[in-house]
């Protein structure tokens, strides 16, 4: 399972949310920021938001969202609007600002009682997406990481191909390997090396010219990407294969770590 892909992400209100608005209008905080269905390329119909006052950190308000949509630009940064900021019961649209949305389906989880005057421009909004089908709000950023837990900490790590696997997302797309280390979470191997290497099943070819290499002793390593074969596409498939592993006593747990750049 490969898991450090971003499930939630920051933005910026564009406007004034006032008691009486319905809607909440944000932007990305930078150019790069997008809020997309890593597998579809849609944007995400409900989660969370928490929107902190840019005045006052102490006030927040968190609710459900069910809806959202694309609004333009402001300068080259992407604009959004939730079209419909509900009480987390799914049925009641939010009356007022308030800061007790438990997330939960009590329609009562919003308590009147707790009311925010207004929160002005630039107050920061993250928003996680329901995980349930995968569906994760991503930055497209210069670097990406992945990190691969290919094995746990209680076990040994045997040589074998396809050790993890990873689907290249939409957002991936025309990115450069840029960075391939270990780390061993366990205890360390004990006689000769481990070297793993990352094969691009898609492209067949290995994209390290050499392997990532942790010594006798040793719990982390890097290796040395090969510039020939570093070039990932939407779809590619990416396998983590353990060329060696220590011959006296085999290291325990690996995760691998993987960065991409534009």
């Amino acid at each position: 399972m490969v898991k450090a892909i971003l499930d939630n992400a920051q933005f910026e209100l564009a406007s004034t949310l006032e008691s009486s608005d319905t809607e909440i209008d944000m932007v990305s905080i930078d150019d790069d920021y997008n809020l997309e269905d890593q597998k579809t390329g849609t944007i995400p119909q409900t989660g969370n938001l928490m929107i902190i006052n840019k005045e006052e950190e102490t006030q927040t308000m968190k609710v459900r969202f069910s809806a959202a949509v694309e609004n333009g630009l402001i300068g080259t940064k992407q604009r959004y609007t939730i079209t419909k900021a509900i009480a987390s019961d799914a049925a009641t649209v939010l009356q007022g600002l308030v800061n007790s949305d438990d997330f939960t389906d009590d329609a009562d989880n919003a308590d009147s009682g707790l009311v925010i005057a207004s929160f002005p421009i630039g107050s920061l909004v993250l928003i996680t997406v329901d995980s349930a089908l995968m569906r994760y709000m991503i930055r497209s950023i210069a670097t990406r990481f992945v990190q691969f837990p290919s094995f746990d900490k209680t076990t040994d790590v045997t040589v074998g191909n396809g050790r993890d696997i990873f689907v290249t997302p939409k957002k991936y797309n025309g990115d450069e390997l840029t960075i391939a280390n270990a780390v061993i979470t366990g205890s360390a191997g004990v006689t000769g090396d481990t070297t793993i290497n990352i094969y691009n099943v898609t492209k067949a070819q290995y994209m390290l010219s050499t392997a990532i290499t942790i010594a006798s002793g040793a719990t982390t390593g890097s290796g040395v990407v090969d510039t020939a074969a570093d070039d990932i596409d939407t779809g590619d498939i990416l396998r983590v294969d353990v060329l060696t592993v220590s011959s006296g006593t085999a290291p325990k747990g690996l995760n691998v770590n993987l960065e991409f750049g534009e």
